[in-house]
C-alpha cells in the first residue's frame, strides 16, 4: 500500500466520521424528540380514556334503560299500573279500569264427572276433561281446546263498549274468595258476576 492509498483512506475515515457527528441530533434536539414523543403518548391514552367514559357510560344507560323496562314488565304482570298507564285504563273502560288489571292465571272447578279449568281473563271455561274417559292412547279425554274458544260479553257501561275477555276475574263462593263464581269487580259496589253451578255426580251445570 502506497502512501496515496494511506491518505485516502485517511480522508474517507475522516468524512464518515464528520458525517457521523453531524448527523447526531444534540441533546436540545433529543429532548424536543422525546418531548413530541410524550405528547402523542398522553393524546393516545388522553383518547383511550376517552373511549372508555363514553362506553362505560353507555353501558350504564343500557342498563338502567333495561333495569327500567323490567319494573315496568314485572308492574304490569302484577297487575300494578303505572300512573299514565292507569289514566289510559280509566279512559278506556271507565269503572272496569281496575278489572283490567291482573295475570293470566287458572283454577280449576270439579266434579265426581269432570273438571273445569277456568281463565281468568274473559273467565272463560277453556279446557274441560272427563274423568272416566281416555284418549286411545291413554291421555285424559279433552272436549275443550283452548284455541278454538271465543267467549266474550259485549255491554255498553257510561257510552263505553265493554268486552269481558278485556278483563279479569276473581274466584268467589258465596261472597268469598274461592273457585266457583268468578267476579269481575267494577267499583266498590258494582260487579259482574259469572255464575256457575255444578251437580255433585253427574255432568250437568249451570253458567249465568
Amino acid at each position: 500500500m502506497n502512501k496515496d492509498s494511506i491518505i485516502g483512506f485517511i480522508v474517507i475515515a475522516a468524512i464518515l466520521v464528520g458525517y457521523s457527528v453531524w448527523m447526531t441530533p444534540s441533546q436540545e434536539e433529543m429532548e424536543a424528540r422525546q418531548r413530541k414523543i410524550d405528547s402523542i403518548s398522553m393524546v393516545r391514552q388522553q383518547h383511550q380514556l376517552l373511549d372508555s367514559v363514553r362506553m362505560a357510560a353507555e353501558i350504564k344507560r343500557i342498563e338502567e334503560s333495561v333495569a327500567a323496562e323490567t319494573v315496568r314488565t314485572e308492574s304490569t304482570a302484577t297487575g300494578v299500573a303505572q300512573p299514565d298507564n292507569f289514566t289510559q285504563l280509566k279512559e278506556r273502560f271507565g269503572a272496569f279500569a281496575t278489572a283490567a288489571l291482573g295475570t293470566d292465571s287458572t283454577w280449576v272447578v270439579e266434579n265426581e264427572v269432570f273438571e273445569l279449568t277456568v281463565n281468568a281473563k274473559g273467565g272463560v271455561i277453556n279446557k274441560v276433561v272427563l274423568k272416566d274417559y281416555q284418549t286411545w292412547d291413554s291421555l285424559p279425554l279433552v272436549i275443550f281446546d283452548p284455541n278454538n274458544i271465543d267467549f266474550n260479553l259485549s255491554f255498553f257501561s257510561r257510552n263505553r263498549n265493554i268486552n269481558t275477555n278485556e278483563l279479569y276475574f276473581q274466584p268467589y263462593l258465596n261472597g268469598f274468595p274461592y273457585d266457583g263464581s268468578k267476579r269481575l269487580d267494577a267499583s266498590n259496589t258494582d260487579s259482574l258476576t259469572f255464575s256457575m253451578r255444578l251437580m255433585a255426580d253427574n255432568g250437568m251445570g249451570q253458567l249465568d
